[in-house]
């Protein structure tokens, strides 16, 4: 119980430095922050997920490899706006399932849809949660809504 502080500073550290990191890197580096924090150990998937979750995300589609379920519990857990490379769509495909079973109202759109503005006010205004795909760059209509600066 006294290490609760100690892993909850490791996890936040872990997802917001860690994210865009591989796996090398992100090992690397959580040995050096346990090493100095004198921690022997501390896995994300076990600290910040249960059994039951993992299993969800391999039933919604998620690979079942570690970098994949690590991004998936930085994405759960996270309160930035995630940034999501992913040419084999399996992680696109994943967040698509996992929202639409979530009680959250979904808008799905591709950044290059002629009604994209519209689409993205109207999210917006009714609280939707906004997943935009293809996305070739990040418009500076963007911006504000990604720091969350709304009024």
């Amino acid at each position: 119980m006294a290490l609760v502080p100690i892993k909850s500073l490791l996890a936040s550290a872990y997802i917001t430095y860690l994210g865009s990191e591989n796996e090398n890197s992100r090992e690397r580096n959580l040995l050096q922050w346990c090493g100095g924090l004198r921690v022997e150990s501390f896995n994300i998937r076990t600290f910040l997920a249960t059994e039951a979750q993992l299993l969800t995300f391999k039933k919604e589609g998620l690979p079942a490899d570690d970098l994949s379920m690590e991004n998936a519990i930085m994405i759960s857990n996270s309160v930035r706006t995630p940034l999501i490379i992913d040419p084999a769509t399996q992680a696109t495909e994943w967040l698509k399932k996992s929202l639409m079973q979530s009680k959250d109202s979904v808008e799905i759109l591709n950044h290059q849809d002629k009604k994209f503005n519209t689409i993205l006010e109207l999210a917006i205004r009714f609280g939707k949660v906004l997943v935009i795909q293809e996305v070739d760059g990040i418009e500076s209509l963007l911006f504000p809504v990604l720091r969350k600066d709304l009024i």
